[in-house]
């Protein structure tokens, strides 16, 4: 079989031809949905240092969080399709006392490196906005590790 081509994007997901058989025809479509990319997105956090967790902008998208609101996942993370790249747009809580230019730079090289090898899609801009400083020691006493949210 050889690769899946990219054939077409829209708003919400990547469609590539699929697959070729060994005959040459096609055996069908793959469709790669926004959300998909979203858990990717959320998955490559949960691998950095520093990153306390998704982060919405109202009390609205905390209590989303808190219940476990896929709802929240569409606040916290846009995932943008167009002609060529995949555009990924994110909000979260940094811990208190590291960097915030280094951790946000570790998160948009993640991210984009994660899309591209789970996907194959090519990713054009990752925009990182910190919403907020955690307390790690309070976020430890309270056995509470929001990235797994």
């Amino acid at each position: 079989m050889k690769q899946p081509v990219k054939k077409s994007t829209n708003d919400s997901f990547a469609s590539f031809s699929g697959a070729t058989s060994d005959n040459g025809s096609i055996i069908g479509d793959i469709k790669i949905h926004g959300g998909v990319i979203a858990s990717i997105v959320k998955e490559a956090l949960r691998e950095i240092p520093g990153v306390s967790r998704l982060s919405g902008s109202s009390m609205m998208d905390n209590l989303a969080e808190i219940i476990g609101s896929r709802q929240f996942l569409n606040r916290a993370i846009t995932v943008k399709f167009n002609e060529n790249f995949v555009d990924v747009e994110l909000s979260v809580n940094i811990y208190y006392g590291t960097s915030l230019p280094l951790v946000a730079a570790e998160i948009q090289e993640k991210v984009g490196t994660m899309i591209h090898s789970t996907t194959g899609l090519n990713v054009g801009q990752v925009n990182v906005t910190i919403r907020g400083i955690d307390d790690p020691v309070a976020a430890e006493n309270n056995g509470n590790n929001a990235k797994e949210n």
